[in-house]
């Protein structure tokens, strides 16, 4: 049987088809240590799911990051405000403390609010203070942690503030309000003490135009006195100082008329002031300008003017008393031609009348050295 010769081609396509066959092979083992081949356009889907993967991830980073960012800056500026409400709670609590130093228990409607007030200051001074936290700039459950301690700091904080301003104020009003009472209550006292003084200064000032202001300043506090919703005490304190000064004025006139009548009081003898002879005796006394007298022998005594005692009567005689060793003794001056009881008695045919004579109880004096 003749030799057939092998064509190159056929050789070719034989090899071809086992290379086939491998390949085929190589693609359907996919487990057992085998690799199995991808399709280039399913490794491209992979790569694109990772990138999406981390690109998801950069963002939720980047988002986490700019949040953590915003709750740090938010804490920072709560740090501020509670700094800030400290140093107003710290110096309101010394502005209450000088206040309470410097208010009186007599200056207020109720003292019994400054042991209250002392009460809120214990509590104000407890809350003084910023609380002490440093979270991790990444760590937002740290950071919205220490947010809300500033936060509730900062509440408790201002409410002492308000607190104890609003005590102040309540203590400011009521000194206003016992201000008030006080000043109104002094002039009512004052319209009481004004009456009073123009009722019993009748007749007894130097000049009355001071008794008519005074009457006239008293109508006018009256009228202040009965004035409704007055909140300002100055109005009640400005018509008692017109009041006192009124007073004062009346005061002054009844002392100007006081010195002047004591003056004249010491001054009734003054036309009769001369030496006095005992009438058939041996004394003598010298009568004074002011009716007092002094011995100058015999009986050796003397007497002081019992002021206010001088009396001029319509017969031209004068009477008074002296207060002396003996006691108080009236002493009765007869002008010259006057008739004299005590005289009268003397048997003299009338001589004595010539003359101005002193009567005391013990005996009668001539006016002059017989």
């Amino acid at each position: 049987m003749p030799k057939q010769n092998k064509s190159v081609y056929g050789d070719w396509n034989s090899t071809g088809s086992m290379a086939n066959s491998m390949i085929e092979s190589n693609d359907k083992q996919i487990n057992g240590g085998v690799v199995a081949h991808q399709k280039p356009h399913e490794h491209m889907s992979v790569l694109k799911i990772l990138a999406i993967v981390v690109s998801a991830i950069v963002v939720i980073v980047a988002v986490y990051a700019v949040i953590a960012k915003l709750e740090y800056n938010s804490y920072l500026n709560s740090v501020i405000t509670a700094k800030n409400i400290d140093k107003s709670l710290t110096e309101t609590i010394n502005d209450a403390e000088q206040k309470i130093k410097d208010t009186k228990v007599d200056e207020v409607a109720d003292a019994s609010m400054l042991d209250e007030f002392e009460s809120i200051l214990k509590s104000a001074r407890n809350a003084v203070g910023v609380p002490t936290v440093d979270p991790h700039k990444l760590a937002i459950w740290q950071i919205i942690n220490a947010n809300s301690q500033m936060e509730a700091d900062i509440f408790s904080a201002q409410q002492m503030v308000d607190a104890v301003k609003s005590m102040i104020n309540q203590i400011e009003k009521s000194e206003a309000s016992k201000s008030l009472d006080d000043a109104k209550n002094t002039l009512k006292d004052n319209i009481d003490s004004a009456a009073e003084l123009l009722t019993n200064s009748g007749g007894k000032v130097a000049d009355d135009s001071t008794r008519d202001a005074l009457s006239k300043a008293i109508s006018e506090a009256n009228g202040v006195y009965s004035m409704k919703g007055v909140t300002d005490p100055n109005i009640y304190t400005e018509q008692s100082d017109a009041l006192e000064s009124a007073m004062d004025a009346v005061v002054g006139s009844q002392q100007r008329k006081s010195e002047a009548d004591a003056a004249a009081d010491q001054a009734h003898c003054k036309t009769i002031a001369d030496k006095y002879s005992l009438y058939q005796g041996s004394d003598i006394v010298h009568l004074n300008e002011d009716c007092g007298f002094n011995s100058e022998m015999g009986s050796q005594w003397s007497g002081t003017y019992v002021p206010n005692s001088f009396k001029q009567n319509t017969d031209r005689t004068m009477t008074w008393q002296v207060s002396g060793s003996r006691g108080i003794e009236t002493i009765t001056f007869y002008p010259s031609g006057v008739y004299s009881p005590l005289f009268a008695k003397i048997e003299d045919q009338g001589y004595s009348m010539q003359f101005d004579r002193l009567a005391f109880s013990w005996g009668g004096y001539i006016r002059g050295i017989l």
